[in-house]
């Protein structure tokens, strides 16, 4: 009986430590499942992680060479506003030197003007003076024909 009661417990023991080692291994079994969806999950966000990141280095690319050739595009229209603006100075500069040549040319013609008109004015004086020379003339004349009574024809009409 003792020895019957002997494997008993030793059989009871045994039978205790395969359920020990089958709960481990179940155990085992549920960690090993967790971690192969926690790899599979891991796996799974990598790629995705990846594909956002060639997504974005796609952007950022395309982007750049957007960038690079707006950059060229300005330095091109910055180029051509410089040179035009150059020309425009250049001809501002031509049209002040023609201004300035007709301001010069107006006072000239100013001063030929007045000088004329002072030239008229001088030369009616003269004309008004002539005339009045010439009448004073023609009455002493006509006076002193008169007085030696000589008959003379009408003077001819003023101009």
């Amino acid at each position: 009986r003792q020895q019957q009661q002997e494997q008993q417990d030793a059989l009871a023991e045994v039978h205790g430590s395969l359920q020990t080692t089958n709960l481990q291994l179940e155990f085992n079994k549920q960690m090993l499942h967790e971690a192969e969806i926690n790899n599979t999950i891991k796996t799974k966000n990598e790629n995705e992680i990846q594909e956002r990141l060639d997504s974005a280095l796609q952007h950022h690319t395309k982007l750049k060479a957007e960038t690079d050739t707006l950059n060229a595009t300005i330095t091109h229209l910055e180029e051509r506003i410089s040179k035009q603006q150059e020309q425009h100075e250049a001809e501002i500069q031509v049209l002040q030197q023609k201004q300035s040549q007709a301001e010069t040319e107006i006072q000239v013609l100013l001063h030929d003007w007045e000088k004329l008109e002072q030239d008229a004015k001088e030369g009616q004086e003269m004309k008004e003076r002539a005339a009045s020379e010439m009448q004073h003339y023609n009455k002493t004349v006509t006076a002193t024909l008169t007085q030696n009574k000589v008959q003379l024809p009408p003077p001819p009409p003023p101009p």
